[in-house]
């Protein structure tokens, strides 16, 4: 009966507090990393599968975005201790666009108000794609943002698109997910996956983008190097977060999933070393890192009193580079990873000489290096120079100052006094009288005669005869009018 009772007591108390766990709060923080109950957390997420416990055996520590609203399959993630990136609204992404268009927000508060007190929750999915897939506009996706946000405030809201502008989405969603798929699609895969995330950072910041991780058949498969390559790349160029994508359905094909698609042995093994390298991924970004490459991302961070330089080589060929680490010195640059993972030079050594380390990256390979501390470069002792004994100066032999010569004083030269010239006085000179000049009387000047014109005479016509016509004559002796003293004349005769 003791017994009875006694299990009894543990199972009730093992019930009470399964039910009195706290819910989760995930904050996204100032340098985008995000944090779970105040500690800092690198998700490394797998998107929607069914086979939770499977996926959780490849070592991932969240599961994203079933499409529908299904408790039981949050439930079973819950139980393998996943945190839970979960699909809000009444169903499935047609039924909860079509909810977000009618501004019905009944089924999104009653699908979060079943999962919000969970200590495994991670945060909410608007439906899929909607720029690119379900047509919703920046005013829908804000007012589902705002209703989510309303319902459960101490979780993030996720977006996710490969649209090439959301800048007028950037106010739907914490934290933006980029999903383009590009191995088997894109000519140069790796060169365009980072165009498309830079271009999607610059649209949402300071909100964290995330690259979901190509992993599946679906749209064609990418080798174990491409995966590699692709996941550090999304680290290198600033992700504080991975998902990988492998479509969970049945076709012709078969069924695929995350472990059934591809190398699982692989894919295991490359994310047991993100897991070891999570606390580097979530360290500070150092800024003494320079470098010139277009062929090769790179970033720097600080952690536990190293740094560590992750570097990714997206072109098939191999790339020699130097990356100059200002401040730091000698160091040693060891390369770290699993082998199993792809990290084919896991243990091998560079030396950073003067704050310069150059290697060779072979065609799509990713590479960590652990800089152990830094050594200031030693500064060669100048040898002393003997410095001469100088020579005494000699004193020079003082110089007798000579005796003064007295000078004689010059006697007075007596000036003589000039006698008086004597100046003779001029006799006045005597100015003749000139004599008066006589004025020519002048002589009277006979004016010219004038010419008197010829007088005109014409002998009158008989007496009764008729004159033809009107005869004008006119003389004149000057400019003068006619009929002047000075002039005679005829004006008319009629």
């Amino acid at each position: 009966m003791k017994n009875s009772l006694k299990t009894l007591i543990l199972m009730l108390s093992a019930l009470c507090a399964q039910n009195v766990n706290a819910q989760s709060v995930v904050t996204v923080n100032a340098d985008q990393t995000v944090s779970v109950n105040g500690a800092k957390f690198f998700p490394i997420s797998v998107y929607i599968q069914s086979d939770w416990a499977g996926a959780k055996g490849l070592g991932i520590n969240t599961a994203s975005r079933p499409f529908c609203v299904n408790n039981d399959a949050f439930r079973k993630g819950e139980s393998n201790g996943l945190f839970l990136h979960y699909t809000a609204g009444p169903g499935c992404d047609v039924e909860n666009a079509a909810a977000i268009r009618g501004r019905d927000a009944s089924g999104f508060v009653s699908s979060i108000n079943q999962v919000k007190g969970s200590d495994f929750l991670f945060g909410y999915g608007l439906p899929d794609e909607p720029v690119s897939a379900t047509n919703l506009s920046p005013a829908d996706t804000k007012w589902a943002y705002d209703a989510i946000k309303a319902a459960d405030p101490n979780h993030p809201v996720f977006l996710t698109d490969y649209a090439r502008d959301i800048s007028a989405y950037r106010n739907s969603a914490d934290i933006f997910l980029n999903d383009q798929y590009p191995f088997n699609n894109d000519i140069n895969p790796l060169y365009d996956i980072k165009e498309k995330l830079k271009i999607m950072q610059s649209q949402v910041a300071p909100k964290p983008v995330w690259l979901i991780i190509q992993a599946g058949s679906q749209f064609g498969m990418p080798t174990n190097a491409q995966i590699r390559a692709e996941t550090y790349l999304s680290i290198a160029l600033g992700s504080t977060g991975l998902i990988f994508y492998s479509y969970d359905v049945e076709d012709a094909g078969g069924v695929h999933n995350i472990k059934k698609d591809g190398d699982p042995a692989f894919l295991k093994n490359l994310i047991a070393e993100l897991k070891q390298l999570s606390p580097v991924f979530l360290g500070s970004k150092n800024p003494n890192l320079a470098y010139s490459s277009s062929n090769v991302d790179a970033i720097l961070k600080n952690y536990n009193g190293k740094s560590y330089l992750i570097a990714v080589n997206k072109s098939p060929s191999a790339q020699n580079i130097t990356f100059s680490l200002n401040g730091f010195g000698n160091a040693t640059a060891t390369v770290v990873g699993l082998s199993s993972a792809g990290s084919t030079r896991a243990g091998q050594t560079r030396a950073v000489t003067s704050g310069a380390l150059t290697d060779t990256l072979q065609g799509l390979e990713a590479v960590i290096y652990e800089i152990g501390p830094s050594q200031p470069v030693a500064t060669p002792t100048p040898k002393p120079t003997a410095t001469p004994t100088p020579r005494p100066t000699p004193v020079p032999t003082p110089v007798p100052t000579p005796k003064p010569t007295a000078t004689p004083t010059p006697k007075p030269t007596a000036i003589p006094t000039p006698k008086p010239t004597a100046v003779p006085t001029p006799k006045p000179i005597a100015t003749p009288t000139p004599r008066p000049t006589s004025v020519p009387t002048p002589k009277p000047t006979t004016p010219p005669a004038q010419t008197v014109p010829p007088t005109v005479s014409f002998t009158a016509p008989r007496s009764g005869a008729a004159l033809k016509g009107d005869v004008y004559i006119n003389a004149f002796a000057s400019d003068r009018d006619a009929g002047t003293a000075d002039g005679a004349g005829i004006e008319s005769v009629t």
